[in-house]
């Protein structure tokens, strides 16, 4: 905790709203900033997730747009896991099918 603390650019995504008075009495920030991110689910039409970056005590609100392929290599739903295992069974360089 103490590193967090120390760290001048901070990325923050989605918290659980039993974490936000946390963020508000530990970290310092305000309920009504930190409050929007327990809403950071990620966006499955338009493949996005959603973070806070605080530098320095400026606060922009962000969208990251991973590629497919990190995709792949993140999912942990079983059925994506299913999907993942059997590409890569079908590729013969295992990791060439991640690139």
């Amino acid at each position: 905790m103490t590193t967090f603390l120390m760290l001048s650019v901070r990325l923050i995504g989605r918290i659980q709203r039993t974490a936000t008075p946390s963020f508000v009495q530990i970290f310092g920030y305000p309920v009504e900033i930190i409050a929007r991110c327990e809403r950071f689910l990620p966006n499955k039409q338009d493949i996005f997730t959603q973070w806070l970056l605080d530098d320095s005590g400026i606060y922009t609100f962000c969208r990251y747009y991973p590629t497919y392929v990190q995709l792949a290599v993140v999912a942990n739903n079983r059925d994506e896991q299913a999907i993942r295992a059997q590409y890569l069974r079908h590729n013969r360089v295992r990791y060439f099918a991640l690139i």
